[in-house]
């Protein structure tokens, strides 16, 4: 302290000595603390309002974090209790199903189907819906009335194709159906006469056997050697992991329909595998044996010299029974 009034003695001699004396020049050690002391304060005052910012900025990455976090416990914890609607097990076989039937202008390959379905367990599906894309075949409306006679409710849309009729399909199934597992089927297929109690069991096993929740499977009971890649994950009994789906025969829950609406409208079934995959536990499986055969044409993604058939479909005189009777209905 010494030393600073030394210094400030000096200094203000100085400026005594070549400068004109004056209020605003005279300099003494009062002043000199006070301004210091200014300083200090408004140093300090920014240092707390910086330190002050990154507090902020960190409270708010904590809050993110903990939010996704929450989220992300609260989804797991959503998933592992999940349930049949009527309670009991996570999986009733047969009764936790709406099926969905695509069609646009094929009756004599809806008819086939039509004939399969009615021998088959469909009876245990809670909602039967047909969805008629905007058909102008004169034979479709006998055929979708034979439906509607077997229980289906049909509903007819415009024409929007291939890529973009699932989505209004998909919307067609009731409120009811937001707790169930959803049953697609093109209108080319024939069916398993358990196919419905199969792909339940199934469904509930893959389930348990991988802890899955719903959201991260898709199942198909066609299980046919079109672009199948060696590289899968595991699988177990009765059903087989795939690299690539037939979007002919999908099984999936209702909660997963606006993800898979928009992987199918950006690239159809290989959209659907690609968004699954790139879930962190998703993936595709299929049913072992077959649960559905694709009767009609090529598909449109189909590999030139590769089977568009499953092999492992146990019912092959039945599927040509159903299209003898189908020709003679």
């Amino acid at each position: 302290m010494a030393c600073l009034r030394f210094f400030l003695r000096n200094e203000s001699a100085s400026c005594i000595e070549n400068e004109p004396a004056g209020p605003e020049q005279s300099l003494t050690l009062q002043d000199f603390t006070q301004t210091a002391l200014v300083k200090k304060r408004t140093y300090d005052k920014g240092a707390g309002s910086m330190l002050r910012l990154l507090l902020l900025l960190v409270a708010a990455l904590l809050a993110y974090l903990f939010a996704i976090e929450s989220r992300w416990l609260s989804k797991r914890s959503k998933r592992a209790k999940w349930e049949h609607p009527t309670g009991g097990t996570r999986r009733a076989v047969g009764t936790s199903m709406a099926l969905l039937v695509r069609s646009y202008d094929r009756p004599a390959c809806l008819k086939r189907l039509l004939v399969s379905l009615l021998q088959s367990d469909m009876a245990l599906c809670v909602e039967r819906v047909l969805y008629d894309d905007g058909s102008t075949h004169p034979h479709m409306a006998g055929i979708l009335e034979a439906f509607a006679s077997a229980g289906f409710r049909v509903v007819r849309g415009k024409n929007a194709g291939c890529r973009f009729s699932l989505r209004p399909a998909l919307r067609a199934l009731g409120a009811d159906a937001k707790r169930l597992l959803v049953c697609y089927l093109d209108d080319d297929m024939v069916v398993a006469r358990h196919f419905v109690s199969s792909f339940s069991a199934i469904f509930g096993r893959i389930e348990e056997d991988l802890a899955l929740a719903p959201e991260d499977i898709v199942l198909t009971g066609f299980n046919c050697d079109n672009c199948q890649h060696e590289s899968v994950p595991p699988s177990g009994e009765g059903y087989t992991a795939r690299t690539t789906i037939g979007g002919a025969s999908m099984v999936f829950a209702h909660a997963s329909i606006p993800v898979l609406i928009r992987a199918w409208e950006r690239n159809l079934d290989f959209g659907i595998v690609d968004r699954m995959y790139a879930t962190p536990r998703g993936a595709v499986y299929a049913t072992v044996p077959s649960l559905v055969q694709h009767a009609g044409e090529e598909g449109l993604n189909s590999t030139v010299g590769r089977s568009d058939t499953a092999r492992d479909f146990q019912e092959e005189e039945a599927a040509e029974d159903w299209q003898r009777r189908a020709s003679q209905a």
